[in-house]
């Protein structure tokens, strides 16, 4: 499934979709090559669409994964790391490497940032779910990195912006608010 922020601004009312579409890069990798790398400068969100892939946390770190610890994690579907690089500037806790061919869409903070500014309601789209999965973050520090928070904070962070209830009426936060009278 696409990352529900990028799904929700490539929505064809927003006639934004294919500014952002080009923002990303293919890139292809053989077996063994890494994406990226703990102790280097995150760059940006890298989301995978083909192939195998092993997220190796720090060394002195364990990966929680819905009750389950270990020292990496080997999956083939669709996932997206380092999103958080896209709002700040981070430095990279873990590893991504590829054990098969494999693809991944990648797009730097400088290519995001460069689509969106000329795009008054992206951008506080952005900064609205930018602001919730940051308090997210900051509320639930778990024995996770930064590069693979829990998928319901990014669900949770697009519904948190008055775009979402524009778009799909009755899906956000926004829709929830309850007015009691006296």
């Amino acid at each position: 499934s696409i990352h529900p922020l990028f799904s929700m601004l490539m929505d064809e009312r927003l006639e934004f979709g294919g500014r952002l579409a080009s923002s990303f890069q293919s890139k292809v990798y053989i077996h063994g090559e890494v994406i990226f790398s703990e102790g280097r400068r995150a760059e940006g969100v890298y989301i995978t669409t083909h192939g195998g892939f092993s997220f190796q946390p720090s060394k002195g770190e364990n990966f929680q994964m819905k009750s389950r610890t270990s020292r990496s994690m080997h999956w083939n579907n669709e996932s997206w790391f380092a999103e958080l690089s896209l709002y700040l500037s981070r430095i990279h806790e873990s590893t991504l490497t590829a054990i098969t061919y494999a693809k991944s869409l990648t797009m730097t903070y400088e290519s995001f940032v460069e689509a969106v500014q000329d795009w008054p309601a992206i951008v506080v789209a952005v900064h609205e779910y930018a602001q919730s999965f940051l308090k997210l973050k900051k509320a639930y520090q778990l024995e996770c990195t930064w590069e693979l928070p829990p998928t319901e904070w990014t669900y949770d962070s697009v519904a948190a912006t008055q775009l979402a209830e524009l778009l799909i009426p009755g899906t956000s936060r926004l829709h929830s608010f309850r007015v009691n009278y006296v």
